[in-house]
């Protein structure tokens, strides 16, 4: 969870800065984010995005949903959490309020914004920031334990599915 907390922010970051830094260095009008409202300069900046061809309509979307998914980490992290928990409980909680974890949510964003970051330069000054570096290490080691879990999950997984094959 910590990775797609990462990944949001990073890239609020660059694309919120880097339409300010060009609307600061180049003046486009369309860049000038003191005329949005509080709460809709994110959604105008998606829009910049799609209207520069940077991204499709349907990843604003999804990068919409991502922010959600960042918030509800961030607000409401046992809402998150509930699949791991052994209680009926969270299970039953989570089936009646359609509280569900999306597992390829990291895959989308780390995709989403390497588009993004491979395309922004072509409308926009890019703001630069240290904070990928800064993350490197941390990144490496969470996708280590990703990749450890996975491997202990679909041993797990498999030997269930000899366990239910014998016969009873």
């Amino acid at each position: 969870m910590a990775l797609i907390v990462f990944y949001v922010e990073n890239l609020k970051k660059l694309v919120m800065g880097s339409i300010k830094a060009t609307f600061l260095i180049a003046k486009y009008p369309e860049c000038d984010m003191s005329k949005q409202k509080k709460g809709q300069a994110y959604n105008y900046a998606w829009g910049l995005l799609v209207s520069k061809k940077i991204i499709t309509e349907e990843e604003a979307k999804e990068i919409k949903k991502l922010v959600n998914v960042r918030n509800n980490i961030g607000h409401e992290p046992e809402k998150m959490l509930f699949d791991v928990s052994h209680s009926k409980l969270s299970r039953d909680y989570a089936e009646a309020f359609g509280i569900y974890y999306d597992y390829e949510a990291l895959e989308k964003i780390k995709s989403i914004r390497d588009k993004i970051s491979n395309n922004l330069h072509k409308h926009f000054v890019i703001q630069s920031s240290f904070d990928g570096l800064l993350f490197e290490d941390p990144e490496k080691v969470y996708f280590d334990e990703l990749k450890k879990l996975r491997a202990k999950i679909n041993k797990q997984y498999a030997k269930r599915l000899e366990e239910l094959k014998k016969p009873r």
